[in-house]
């Protein structure tokens, strides 16, 4: 049987923009007309209130060294730059 990848909601490339647009701590403003024309303004900030929430959660994580979760999906390795 072949699976065939969902087609790419036509809201996610806006969301990607702004939330590594979050991580240079800067919006620019293309993408904020780019988020409105898919979200109102209560709906792009809970988006971005999230991605904040992940962020905090993540450090949390990696601070106190908690054990990854052994049903999780896992990412690729990543090669070493040694």
């Amino acid at each position: 049987m072949t699976r065939i990848a969902p087609a790419e909601p036509p809201y996610e490339p806006a969301i990607a923009d702004a939330l590594a647009r979050i991580d240079r701590r800067a919006i620019a403003e293309v993408t904020w007309t780019a988020l409105a024309e898919h979200f109102d303004a209560v709906q792009t900030l809970e988006t971005i209130a999230l991605a904040g929430y992940y962020h905090a959660i993540s450090f949390l994580c990696l601070a106190l060294e908690l054990p990854l979760e052994s049903y999780a999906a896992r990412f690729p390795a990543v090669p070493s730059a040694d």
